[in-house]
């Protein structure tokens, strides 16, 4: 089959996968509450560090099939991603065929094979090493292997006989996106550019909630929900620091709620929330109720900073981190919230909310009051 004819139907199968990925009613006045405030990060000891190995294309075989980085005439499965791997400015299609990673190049009519193993997954295509073309990520038998499609080269990382990778991302700010694995009691990131491991004891039962930049320093942070814990993983500078939340709790969101360096962590440890400010290592608690809703992160102060708001039993409660306080809002026994967004084009975004089945309310938190409307 000439390369014309593998262009064509290169065409053709890209076609076929993109076809199948108001005045106020007396309500009682906002009630402020201060927050309570402690410091309790624990910095944990600092990251175990491995090393990975590069299985050069021809090392892995298995009888007569085609070696990693050798040329065969077709892939015999549709593209499950896309990606410019080789770096020649093209985007080639990538597919999983039995044990093998297979790469049609459309430049050339040509298609590389990469071993893999047995029950593989691709994960992810993302650029790890910060040279030309981009980086395939696959799930193997207790390796994460990192496909060099630009050399012909395999990377493999041991996590043992379990592990989930969560994504990738810039955790050191170094040449290259570093890859998050959940490895029983461990986080593991892989710095693919040196081919190094850091470990991270976590504890089991452990969930990846996030990326984001907490502690007001370079590179993405790794967010965990552990027992009791949550943990923030400074992979730029090999530490994470840990804060008791509680034997009960959820993670809501990660969001800049005081205007200061770097992101925050909303936590819900009923009948608490709990705002972790990992940039100087202390939590602020406040008391919203039992079987209190986080709803969002909004501006509904007008102050420009992230307010946040809760659906408390019988209140709509908005949290302001930046001061501290509490505004709490009566919406009956039965409401819902329905929308939260800038409806005056003033400063600071409303909030609606159908109170019982026919009774809209709007909340104005930057003044503070409460409007019956018939429709927001």
């Amino acid at each position: 089959m000439n390369v014309s004819i593998k262009r064509i139907l290169a065409k053709l199968l890209l076609a076929s996968s993109l076809a199948s990925p108001m005045a106020a009613f007396g309500q009682p006045k906002p009630h402020h509450e201060e927050a309570e405030i402690h410091a309790n990060a624990n910095i944990d000891e600092p990251a175990a560090i491995e090393y990975g190995i590069t299985e050069v294309a021809g090392q892995e075989r298995m009888g007569l099939e085609p070696a990693p980085g050798e040329v065969t005439a077709s892939t015999s499965a549709l593209a499950a991603f896309y990606a410019d791997t080789d770096g020649d400015g093209s985007t080639d299609a990538i597919t999983v065929n039995g044990s093998y990673v297979q790469i049609y190049h459309p430049n050339t009519g040509i298609t590389s094979s990469y071993y893999v193993g047995s029950g593989s997954v691709i994960n992810t295509v993302t650029e790890t090493n910060g040279l030309s073309g981009t980086e395939v990520v696959v799930g193997s038998s207790s390796y994460v292997k990192v496909i060099h499609d630009m050399n012909g080269t395999i990377s493999s990382y041991y996590m043992g006989s379990s592990y989930a990778i969560f994504g990738a991302g810039d955790t050191k700010t170094t040449t290259g996106n570093e890859i998050i694995v959940s490895a029983g009691s461990y986080v593991k990131v892989i710095q693919d550019s040196n081919a190094t491991v850091s470990s991270y004891h976590v504890g089991s039962s452990h969930s990846i909630y996030a990326l984001g930049e907490t502690n007001n320093s370079t590179g993405a942070d790794i967010i965990v929900s552990a027992p009791s814990y949550v943990r923030l993983i400074h992979d730029s500078n090999g530490t994470m620091s840990s804060y008791y939340m509680g034997s009960s709790y959820s993670l809501s969101a990660v969001a800049d709620t005081n205007g200061a360096g770097g992101a925050e962590v909303v936590a819900n440890a009923d009948p608490y929330f709990k705002v972790i400010h990992d940039s100087n290592g202390t939590v602020s608690s406040y008391h919203t109720g039992s079987g209190s809703i986080f709803n969002t992160v909004d501006d509904t102060s007008g102050d420009g900073k992230n307010d946040i708001v809760v659906a408390a039993p019988s209140y709509v409660k908005v949290l302001h981190d930046t001061n501290g306080t509490v505004s709490s809002y009566y919406m009956g026994s039965t409401y819902s919230i329905t929308r939260v967004a800038n409806m005056d084009s003033y400063a600071g975004s409303e909030i609606c909310s159908l109170a019982g089945f026919s009774s809209y309310k709007l909340i104005t938190d930057r003044n503070g009051t409460v409007m019956s409307v018939s429709v927001c």
